[in-house]
């Protein structure tokens, strides 16, 4: 419906004019007329945020942890069992929280939780009296399953250009470490050092080969070439 204000004449026209005195007609709107839009997704997820659950048992691993140390100090026996406690508490935190954090590169989390779990390692080998298997076995061992892992995420999965030259260098970099326990004599077995050696070599021209067309254009567009 349409009003002329100056004739008071409410009409039901196509028309801008009045048709007695010419004037502008004006869209009348009911009044229980309320406007709809379409609902925009933003695309943002809701926060992630701790529920009551996760704070109980968040306060229960700090005391947990914090009780173990206590225990393990008044009662020593030359033995530092707490810290395989705490270091537990920790990379069950790890494994299950870090997941559920916001905008978290699934590559990085998965270098992130292996070096975690492979310091726990380390620990544990280390308050046993220190026979190196960690050193021999898991840690490059594990360091060849995430790269293995990382590879196919990297390929299959689109990733941003800052994301995907950050993964490559750390992964790469971290791949030598093995040379450092074979330069100190950590190790007695060579061969897990060795290909974990080789697999981050081979990470590293894998990725470059697969991925280097949409690496290239990133890198050109950045440099302005």
């Amino acid at each position: 419906m349409k009003t002329c204000e100056a004739c008071r004449l409410t009409v039901q026209t196509a028309g801008k004019t009045c048709v007695l005195c010419g004037g502008p007609l004006k869209i009348q709107l009911p009044d229980d007329f309320v406007p709809r839009y379409p609902a925009m997704d933003s695309g943002k997820k809701p926060k992630t945020k701790f529920t009551l659950l996760a704070r109980i048992f968040l306060f229960l691993s700090i005391i947990a942890g914090s009780i173990s140390l206590l225990i393990n100090v008044l009662v020593w026996q030359g033995f530092a069992w707490s810290l395989i406690v705490v270091g537990g508490i920790t990379i069950a935190w790890v494994l299950i929280g870090v997941p559920l954090m916001e905008n978290m590169n699934l590559n990085l989390m998965l270098i992130f939780q292996m070096i975690c779990v492979q310091i726990f390692i380390v620990l544990i080998d280390m308050n046993l009296g220190f026979p190196g298997w960690s050193l021999e076995y898991v840690y490059p061992l594990l360091y060849i399953a995430i790269a293995i892992v990382v590879a196919i995420f990297t390929i299959i999965y689109r990733m941003a250009w800052r994301d995907f030259l950050v993964t490559v260098m750390i992964m790469a970099l971290y791949g030598l470490t093995p040379l450092i326990f074979i330069s100190a004599g950590w190790v007695k077995v060579l061969w897990p050092s060795y290909a974990a050696i080789l697999a981050a070599i081979f990470l590293s021209f894998g990725i470059a080969i697969f991925a280097r067309d949409k690496f290239g254009k990133e890198f050109n567009k950045r440099m302005k070439f």
